[in-house]
């Protein structure tokens, strides 16, 4: 007999001819039976020993801390890098999480059942049939971000107790309390917490979860996830692209199914427990968030049915997993055993439905079809649910495109959706508008004009002729970002805007130029993770949609490259966010690379989902950057002896003693001479020059966030200085050294693609109107 549990899924009975359905959290807990039985179920899992090994806190610490062995699998110790089970920057990232749902869904179900016979009302029957066929909800958060008030708000939920009752019970869906807190929690603020916290507003014990915050989140990133959830199901077509956030998107110009999963964490914890991988598993919204994620990799099975799990590292180990392990589909699960002596792995799992006995609404009467049967209904359901955004947006702006004005634009719109089916991709008569440019402003080098065809009347035909014989294609746009995992220890964000950014970081997300974000989910206790600090150079990669944010403020009316580009130079910007919201410096992220990437997509009739092209790097619109410098020119025999030229960005001490030390000093050119040597300042050799950098001052006082010269020169008018200073560090007024001239260059540089440094790609401008009107400033 097994020492340990042994995970089968929620035990089949003979009266089930097909397995039960996890149910979207919405529909479930307007089941009376079901949502009863849940309840009741949680608070006894919640009541378990601590020590007890199917616990609410021994199944979440699975994930990560304590970092202890979990039903004898494995050693004493982890003998990889991170000290969890869990498998994250892994091909096994969405397989692995598949038996962890499963063990916590059959622990609950278990309960449930126990729960369900010790009622004693006339109906008890429907209680049991109804403990049977429960399964965990899914939280689909691509559908509808904001999970119901019984999950995030209600402090109190009414079930029906086990004698028909209607009662009003603590929700245990609010947050799991701990009993005792975990001593590996010390040195921590989850030492202080006595219960999980989401958003939470203090460090203190008496700290609570800020849910108001937390819809707001979730709210501001709703668009944004559903589109990348529709781009993930639509176009990533190998495994290793789909299944974790290192780079390497295989032409997609996605984000990967982990990359999605990290956001919803940051959405939802902030700096709460699932805002950080080490502690997220004791919440009880992670599973409802997994149960989701699995049911993603359910739909992507479906639309993919020949491929699967690829061999690669294991990027870093884990508490069963050596650092320099491969990867397969072979690989065990653990700590997950599915025998006496055996796990879990990825190929025993992939048949959910018959392997873990569960299913999801989307497969339901496809029991049994043929592979092509199943993946086009699934597309129609994708569609369905995750298109919808993006076909309004593209109707709308297509009929824009048409010079559709005020309300009339609305109804042009509307007449284009009603002639396409919901289970469509986008509307085929807008993807072709948006195949030739539409007409530019001024300003912007004139385009051929898109075609403007009548809008035909709902129900009918769309008709369209396509000037200069365009295909059925348009761009994509979306903003790459690769940034260092563990670079400022701990989660953090990076946000994209298109257009001004609010000054106050509480105000970012909430903006209506706000566009999304890719959220990094890394523990927050360096300390305690090896792999961390080894890893610590390891990159994550995610995308950020564009162009419903694009067609919705550009005014445009056009994804061509030719308008595009102008204006995603002009109008975006991006902003770093720790989990607690606070703000961080560009300047302490020094591995962030954006670059803006336009994939074309084609449309073919008859194809569930558009065609992918050759993605195209649009690297200038943010790798192309101002050198901003200070040139130094002086006579430097000027005053007899060694002197410098000392350079501030703000506020100079009055004490030269202090001047190098100031937070403010940016740099120093020297003049290097003998002692007397003052006789030699009409020596041909005598004007020296050199440069002092200010990106890197620029980047960390100014909060700029942009080396744009409409916003940097007038920062440095107000707040670049200088000072001259003797080899022995006494104060020279400027006046001794009438030679001295300073201007400030900037230097347009670019980055191109696996390039290890930039070049030079114009001509330097020389901003003479910064230090102009100052003693020892340029007039030129």
């Amino acid at each position: 007999m097994a020492q340990h549990a042994v995970i089968t899924g929620v035990p089949r009975t003979g009266t089930q001819a097909t397995p039960p359905s996890r149910r979207e959290i919405n529909d479930f807990v307007k089941d009376n039976m079901q949502f009863s039985l849940f309840i009741q179920a949680l608070q006894a899992m919640y009541k378990t020993s601590q020590k007890e090994g199917l616990s609410h806190f021994q199944i979440g610490g699975i994930h990560g801390l304590p970092f202890q062995q979990w039903e004898t699998s494995g050693g004493a110790q982890s003998v990889g890098d991170w000290g969890g089970y869990c498998t994250h920057g892994s091909m096994l990232f969405p397989t692995w999480h598949r038996p962890y749902v499963a063990t916590y869904e059959q622990t609950l179900q278990a309960q449930a059942v126990q729960i369900a016979n010790t009622y004693t009302t006339p109906d008890k029957a429907q209680w049991q049939n109804a403990a049977l066929n429960l399964r965990l909800p899914y939280w689909d958060w691509a559908s509808n971000a904001v999970p119901p008030s019984q999950v995030i708000s209600d402090a109190r939920v009414t079930i029906t107790g086990h004698d028909g009752k209607q009662t009003s019970v603590t929700n245990p869906l609010l947050g799991y309390p701990f009993n005792p807190i975990d001593p590996s929690f010390n040195g921590s603020p989850y030492a202080q917490w006595p219960t999980t916290l989401r958003h939470p507003t203090s460090n203190r014990s008496n700290a609570q979860s800020n849910v108001k915050e937390m819809i707001s989140d979730l709210q501001s990133n709703a668009r944004s996830i559903r589109t990348s959830t529709y781009n993930l199901l639509t176009r990533v077509s190998t495994w290793p692209a789909f299944s974790n956030h290192t780079p390497g998107d295989g032409g997609s110009g996605s984000s990967s199914l982990e990359a999605i999963h990290d956001g919803i964490h940051g959405d939802v914890g902030a700096d709460g427990h699932m805002g950080d991988p080490a502690v997220a598993a004791f919440d009880p919204i992670f599973f409802l968030h997994h149960c989701n994620v699995d049911r993603i990799l359910a739909l992507w099975e479906a639309l993919h049915p020949t491929t699967w799990v690829t061999s690669g590292p294991t990027n870093g180990g884990t508490y069963t997993l050596s650092d320099d392990a491969t990867e397969t589909s072979t690989t065990d699960l653990a700590p997950f055993w599915n025998g006496a002596t055996t796990y879990w792995n990825s190929d025993a799992c992939r048949n959910f439905e018959t392997s873990l006995n569960y299913t999801y609404p989307e497969f339901a009467g496809l029991s049994g079809q043929d592979a092509n049967t199943v993946r086009a209904k699934i597309g129609a359901i994708v569609n369905q649910l995750y298109g919808g955004t993006s076909r309004r947006n593209f109707a709308f702006a297509a009929a824009g495109a048409q010079g559709a004005t005020g309300h009339s634009i609305t109804s042009v719109a509307e007449k284009i959706l009603a002639a396409v089916k919901h289970t469509a991709p986008a509307p085929l008569a807008a993807m072709q508008l948006f195949a030739t440019p539409a007409a530019t402003p001024a300003a912007t080098p004139a385009a051929t004009p898109a075609a403007t065809p009548a809008a035909a009347p709902a129900g009918s035909q769309v008709q369209f002729e396509i000037a200069g014989g365009a295909q059925n294609k348009y761009n994509d746009w979306s903003a790459r970002i690769h940034t260092k995992k563990f670079e400022l220890n701990g989660s953090y964000s990076i946000l994209i805007f298109i257009g001004p950014v609010p000054t106050d970081p509480k105000e970012w997300r909430a903006s209506p130029s706000y566009v999304g974000a890719h959220h990094v989910f890394a523990n927050s206790r360096m300390e305690s993770c090896e792999n961390c600090r080894r890893n610590s150079t390891e990159n994550v990669e995610g995308f950020i949609p564009l162009n419903e944010a694009i067609a919705a403020h550009s005014g445009l009316n056009s994804f061509d490259p030719a308008v595009v580009e102008p204006y995603l130079k002009k109008e975006l910007s991006w902003r770093v966010q720790k989990a607690d919201r606070s703000s961080v410096d560009l300047s302490q992220l020094p591995s962030l690379q954006v670059v803006v990437v336009a994939l074309p997509l084609h449309l073919h009739e008859g194809e569930i989902f558009p065609k992918l092209g050759i993605p195209v790097l649009h690297n200038g619109i943010t790798q192309e950057y101002c050198e901003w410098t200070a040139r130094i020119r002086f006579n430097k025999y000027e005053l007899g002896g060694s002197f410098s030229v000392l350079i501030f960005l703000g506020e100079i001490p009055d004490d030269p003693a202090e001047w190098r030390s100031s937070p403010n000093y940016v740099g120093a050119h020297r003049a290097f001479v003998s002692v007397g040597s003052g006789d030699n300042r009409n020596d041909p050799n005598a004007i020296t020059e050199g440069f002092v950098d200010l990106n890197s001052a620029i980047a960390s006082k100014s909060g700029l966030n942009s080396y744009d010269p409409k916003e940097v020169v007038p920062y440095l008018r107000r707040n670049l200085g200088w000072r001259i200073q003797k080899a022995d560090r006494s104060p020279v007024d400027v006046s001794e050294v009438p030679s001295l001239q300073i201007v400030v260059i900037a230097t347009p540089m670019k980055m191109k693609e696996g390039e290890p440094f930039p070049e030079q790609c114009g001509d330097p401008k020389h901003h003479h109107e910064v230090t102009s009107g100052k003693p020892g400033g340029c007039y030129e």
